[in-house]
């Protein structure tokens, strides 16, 4: 066997020592997760007729962004041709503009 390591060999040991990681890191890191996906569909999704955008404009100077923008970076929709559904919003959202 060679001295260096397979690429994938690599990557095989940083997964197994990714596992390895102490449960509660992965817990903490899964509820940072599920708080930013709650804001999105807060901001998004009507509950009673009634948006609720504020938890997700708090987050919105940490979400990644390239040549200041957010969209299609930091904050993307699914399927590819939503890349036009931030444009369609801001009609109704003055709000995605501060993001």
């Amino acid at each position: 066997m060679t001295k260096t390591k397979k690429v994938s060999d690599r990557i095989l040991d940083k997964a197994l020592d990714l596992a390895k990681e102490s449960s509660w890191e992965r817990v903490r890191l899964q509820q940072v997760a599920d708080a930013l996906a709650g804001a999105i569909w807060a901001a998004f999704e009507p509950k009673y007729g009634v948006t609720e955008e504020s938890h997700l404009l708090r987050l919105g100077q940490r979400l990644y962004r390239r040549n200041d923008k957010v969209w299609g970076y930091g904050l993307k929709f699914i399927p590819h041709e939503a890349d036009q559904v931030p444009l369609a919003l801001m009609p109704a959202s003055e709000w995605l503009s501060r993001l």
